[in-house]
């Protein structure tokens, strides 16, 4: 499959050969040449419908390329002739179906883009080539409006407009079912009197950060539960139903988790009231994280009952960033995606 991004690096360099602006012990023209035509992929991989002179255009640049390395034994002279064989070259090859599939997280960040979303969709992880054969599938699909941009030689640009309003169908139907779909966080953070101050805001603030980053945000909310009593976090069960609870305090050596009473005292909670309370509730909370001191007796707690769980002395971003983008591949459950508690033991430090 041609990697376009190592094409447009050794054009770049090539370029700079040619305009005289190389350092001398850079590679020579004939193997950068070499280069180029090794990774420029075939001329019938590349679609003609919109402009037939496309096709003739690459050819004709790689050819003059090909031929100028071949009379040129040795790096010197001027060759600015070859600059415009080296822009038609990077541009037509955008247009290269060769080993494209179809990518429906591309499709739906190019729809957004196009609908003005608040979360502007990030195109940067993908290939121009990728993009190019995207954005050419929501024209023919009727998804979207559009032109294409040519020099008079050859069409080098798709751009897309507008959506239709089978685009906006679409977009709108694909948010309904994302917020039908979307999971709950639930974050509790008791934070009783005279016990150690902790970092709580921070957390969260982390928390939401890489939720922002992730390429499925949409596909989860957080709702918070600040200086929790045990009934405010038996209320939060039963009205937010979250697929996870993160549980941020102070726990105790013999196994239970610190709220606070109505005074905001410390009121220790039990594990095991904890996970009957889980156990009780309808709908099924996937997996629980405990940042909080001998978590590690806590989460055995859980897990025994049933109710996957992870002792974490510190929140790491990166378990986070990494399940939430497994999320997006796949409908599976929290508790899959981030794994047992054993397992999860090497991602918290």
């Amino acid at each position: 499959m041609t990697n376009h991004r190592e094409l447009a690096r050794t054009l770049a360099a090539l370029g700079r050969v040619i305009s005289d602006k190389a350092p001398r012990q850079d590679r020579s023209l004939q193997q950068l040449v070499a280069e180029v035509l090794q990774l420029a992929p075939p001329v019938d991989s590349i679609r003609a419908s919109r402009r037939n002179d496309s096709q003739m255009a690459y050819v004709k640049a790689l050819r003059e390329l090909e031929e100028s390395a071949q009379r040129c034994k040795s790096f010197g002279g001027t060759y600015s002739y070859l600059e415009n064989d080296l822009y038609c070259i990077e541009t037509v090859a955008a247009f290269s179906t060769d080993g494209l599939q179809f990518d429906w997280r591309l499709q739906r960040a190019l729809l957004e883009r196009l609908k003005g979303s608040e979360h502007n969709a990030d195109l940067n992880g993908y290939d121009a080539r990728e993009i190019t054969f995207h954005k050419e599938l929501l024209l023919d699909s009727g998804l979207a409006t559009g032109t294409w941009t040519s020099n008079g030689s050859y069409t080098y640009a798709v751009n897309l407009e507008a959506l239709t309003p089978k685009g906006w169908d679409l977009i709108n139907a694909q948010e309904a079912d994302a917020k039908q779909a979307k999971k709950t966080i639930l974050y509790v953070s008791p934070d009783p009197r005279r016990a150690p101050r902790l970092r709580l805001q921070e957390e969260e603030r982390e928390i939401r950060s890489t939720l922002r980053s992730s390429s499925n945000r949409e596909g989860f909310s957080i709702e918070t539960c600040p200086s929790a009593r045990p009934r405010d976090i038996t209320e939060a069960v039963l009205r937010v139903k979250p697929a996870m609870i993160h549980f941020s305090g102070h726990g105790t050596a013999s196994g239970q988790l610190c709220f606070e009473n109505d005074s905001g005292e410390l009121k220790p909670v039990s594990c095991k009231a904890i996970a009957s309370l889980l156990n009780a509730v309808e709908h099924r909370v996937e997996f629980v994280v405990l940042n909080c001191c001998y978590s590690a007796s806590e989460a055995s707690v859980l897990s025994a009952a049933r109710r996957p769980a992870s002792a974490c002395p510190t929140p790491s971003a990166t378990l986070w960033r990494s399940a939430l983008q497994r999320v997006s591949t796949r409908r599976s459950s929290p508790a899959n995606l981030l794994g047992t508690p054993s397992q999860l033991a090497g991602h918290w430090s």
